[in-house]
């Protein structure tokens, strides 16, 4: 079943980047949300109380840097 995804990024974040490309690599679509270019997605991160980029909201869980065996694992959920 796919779930939706969105990543929250920022320029010149290497994690985010290494992030977003194994999700490209994997075939799963994703939205990103950079926080220097859209000031709502700074507020959703404060208000999720996540501060280290990235961060994947995959479905209902929510992972904070780039875990490769995490994400596997909320995918698959």
């Amino acid at each position: 079943m796919a779930q939706d995804v969105i990543v929250y990024s920022n320029m010149g974040c290497g994690p985010c980047h290494q992030a977003m490309e194994y999700l490209s690599q994997k075939g799963v679509p994703f939205t990103e949300k950079n926080v220097a270019r859209d000031p709502s997605a700074m507020q959703d991160l404060m208000r999720m109380g996540l501060r280290v980029l990235p961060v994947l909201v995959i479905g209902d869980t929510c992972l904070s840097g780039f875990n490769p065996e995490a994400i596997d694992a909320a995918l698959a959920g």
